[in-house]
């Protein structure tokens, strides 16, 4: 029978290799989402040809700005996986203490009315607690968003 600390290492070694998979698979779609707009700009470039039009701009516009909107988004998830693979990887401690005051006693609509207030690395504390404990729905989506 394997012992608690050979089960918890085998489950971290596990997170970390799924993190770093996610993270891969992240890159892998930001790459697809560039190869798509370069072709977006390319039909739009022979479209505005073909009409003899000088819009030769607007493809330029349209790429930096599809591409500014997913380098932004990728670069959050990048950061939030990145983070979340140094503390797996540091051995962040467990949450123990309740994230706020009461926390046991509060219904998931006042925890969710809470949330609106607090800071987004205490949203995910909050997060992080509820899914560790109650798991409620309500609470994780609001806690998640809040902490985007």
């Amino acid at each position: 029978m394997e012992s608690f600390a050979t089960r918890a290492r085998k489950s971290r070694e596990s997170l970390l290799r799924e993190g770093e998979e996610v993270l891969s698979a992240g890159r892998r779609f930001g790459q697809a989402v560039r190869q798509e707009a370069f072709g977006w700009r390319d039909y739009l470039r022979t479209r505005a040809l073909v009409a003899g039009k000088d819009v030769r701009a607007l493809p330029n516009r349209l790429e930096e700005r599809v591409l500014g909107a997913v380098d932004t988004r990728l670069g959050r998830l990048d950061g939030r996986v990145r983070e979340r693979l140094r503390l797996l990887r540091d051995g962040a401690p467990a949450a123990e203490a309740p994230p706020l005051p009461d926390y046991e006693a509060l219904t998931a609509k006042d925890i969710v009315s809470r949330l609106e207030k607090l800071e987004p690395a205490r949203a995910r504390a909050v997060y992080e607690f509820e899914r560790a404990h109650k798991g409620r729905a309500t609470v994780l989506k609001a806690a998640q968003q809040r902490a985007a």
